[in-house]
Order: C-alpha cells, then sequence, then structure tokens
C-alpha cells in the first residue's frame, strides 16, 4: 500500500453521529481495513459494516477485522442491540437492517440487487433508525 493516498477522517470523526454503517462489494476488504484502521481505539460510535459477499460461505471478516483492528469487531446478532466503540460486520447470507430502538434485525428474505447481505437494505433501514 506504499504511496497509496491516506484517507482522511477527521472532519467525519468528530462530527454529530449516532452511528457509522459502511457498505462495500466483496471487493471491499483492503479498502475497509484502511478505513476502519484510521479509527481511534477509543472511537465511541457503533460501526456497521457491510460486504456483498456470496451467501453460501460463513464469512471470516469479523475475524479479520478483530485480529487488525483497535475496535473489537464481530458479527451482528438479531435482536442486539448496538454499542458504542465496537464493529459490527453482517452475516454471511442474511440481510441486516437496523430497528427503530437501534437492535439489529436478521432476514433471509430474497434477494435485492443480486445480494444478500443487500448495502440498500442495511442503509435504508440506517436512515430510517437514525433519522
Amino acid at each position: 500500500m506504499s504511496g497509496a493516498p491516506k484517507i482522511r477522517l477527521r472532519g467525519i470523526l468528530r462530527a454529530p453521529l449516532e452511528a457509522l454503517v459502511i457498505g462495500a462489494s466483496a471487493g471491499g476488504v483492503e479498502a475497509l481495513l484502511r478505513l476502519l484502521g484510521e479509527l481511534p481505539a477509543d472511537y465511541r460510535l457503533p460501526v456497521v459494516c457491510l460486504l456483498h459477499m456470496p451467501d453460501r460461505n460463513d464469512s471470516l471478516l469479523a475475524d479479520l477485522l478483530a485480529r487488525r483492528l483497535p475496535l473489537p469487531a464481530k458479527e451482528a446478532a438479531d435482536k442486539e442491540h448496538l454499542r458504542a466503540g465496537v464493529v459490527y460486520v453482517a452475516p454471511a447470507g442474511y440481510h441486516l437492517s437496523i430497528e427503530s430502538d437501534h437492535s439489529f434485525s436478521l432476514s433471509r428474505e430474497e434477494v435485492r440487487h443480486f445480494a444478500r447481505p443487500s448495502i440498500d437494505i442495511l442503509f435504508e433501514s440506517a436512515a430510517d433508525a437514525y433519522g
């Protein structure tokens, strides 16, 4: 990654936000690592990540992030409430939504735009949950 431009998050980190929600294609693991690697160990927002990936495989993304980031990382669980300073990852084969009480909802609804999990479903639910 030498010569790659450094990602600048200074303005984002200080904005009055309630959660950081990120989506990427299956090839976005390296970008996700670079972006999340810029977060400080005392980052106080929940971080929700979703990668479009084949739903036939278990995801190792949470384990990879947990080993490489200063923040704890885990797969999101159904009905789990988001906690500050935790990086959550959508499980393979499930759509991930954020409910109005800021808990997760997992579903096996039909694929959307050829994907399950779907970034669109996560972003739409986050926008509804957080305004």
